[in-house]
């Protein structure tokens, strides 16, 4: 009896861990939504626990925000109390992170104390802590994408970051779970649908991460209806990047695509045919005897670029072509 008491104890625990991570999905969302995520540009695990305090210190803050791309090419003439606001979003993510790392840990360090935790089950234990650390070195592995080159993290990384928080939450669920049924070692369903549930949250698993790239590219915002996109199941031009592969991660279905029509004008196509070359973030084109490299800069649709030339950035519409005398062709009949 005393260890099955001990077991339903440990699985409460474990179920309230999972809460709280379930908790740091919905809030790194939000971060992500709210454009917080770049909001605080270093990794401070002890120190950065405790925001600004004073003026000074909030200014520290926000003069390094606006060292970063995203600061001069997407938010620059924010104010103090701007960045404050997203400020806030980060800073709450990553002490939820804090959180949930001292939530995990000195509760197993007291249930190991008391000799409530099985032998059997330490090794899992730790393992699931050591986890939890990689995840937050992986959060910042993730923010540090977007902080030199970038105005966004990599949707890489992104997905690393959010597939890990799966991958952990699935551990601690399926450790407390045969704890709350006093089945320790945990064992295996004879049933026959317990092989099809793996398989089931394995295309969930996927779904997810699915869903993590077309967050991390705004594909969300290419097509505005639905089930069809742009009247079609399977649109024009699914695959136009090469090696093929680059489609499933980086193609919002093309870039031609998402300005349709071209210009509003008519009789043209949407095979790319017209266009002398697509380009990505991080491309470069001659002008001359200048360079110009492209900076993926989303704004009003997520297929927007930059051009930085020498010590000069054209930020969005600020080049466009001087025949057709419109700066959004991503709207139809929409001039500047």
């Amino acid at each position: 009896m005393k260890a099955e008491q001990s077991r339903r104890t440990l699985a409460i625990w474990l179920f309230a861990v999972c809460g709280l991570i379930a908790l740091m999905v919905v809030v790194g969302g939000l971060t992500r939504l709210t454009g917080s995520g770049l909001s605080i540009t270093e990794w401070k695990p002890i120190h950065g626990a405790l925001p600004p305090l004073s003026l000074a210190e909030w200014q520290e803050e926000f003069d390094a925000y606006r060292q970063i791309p995203q600061y001069q090419l997407i938010n620059k003439g924010m104010s103090l109390d701007e960045f404050k606001a997203i400020f806030w979003w980060e800073w709450g993510h990553r002490n939820l992170g804090r959180l949930i790392g001292l939530a995990f840990l000195i509760p197993f360090l007291v249930f190991w104390i008391r000799g409530q935790v099985e032998r059997s089950l330490v090794p899992r234990l730790i393992v699931l802590f050591i986890l939890g650390g990689l995840q937050g070195f992986m959060g910042w592995y993730m923010v540090a994408s977007g902080l030199t080159e970038r105005v966004d993290v990599s949707q890489y990384r992104l997905v690393a970051h959010l597939g890990l928080a799966l991958v952990i939450y699935a551990a601690i669920f399926m450790t407390a779970l045969p704890l709350w049924r006093s089945e320790w070692p945990a064992r295996r369903d004879p049933h026959p649908l317990y092989r099809w549930s793996h398989v089931v949250a394995a295309l969930v698993f996927f779904q997810i991460l699915l869903g993590g790239f077309v967050a991390g590219t705004d594909a969300g915002l290419t097509y505005n209806t639905w089930p069809l996109m742009d009247g079609q199941i399977i649109p024009n031009g699914l695959v136009t990047l090469s090696p093929w592969y680059l489609n499933l991660f980086e193609n919002i279905t093309t870039v031609q695509k998402t300005f349709r029509p071209i210009f509003n004008q008519p009789g043209e196509t949407d095979d790319g045919g017209h266009f002398d070359r697509l380009v990505k973030d991080g491309d470069t084109l001659p002008l001359g005897e200048l360079t110009v490299e492209v900076l993926f800069t989303p704004g009003h649709t997520p297929a927007c670029v930059s051009y930085k030339i020498g010590d000069a950035v054209f930020v969005g519409d600020t080049l466009f072509m001087p025949d057709y005398g419109t700066a959004r062709a991503d709207f139809p009949g929409g001039d500047a």
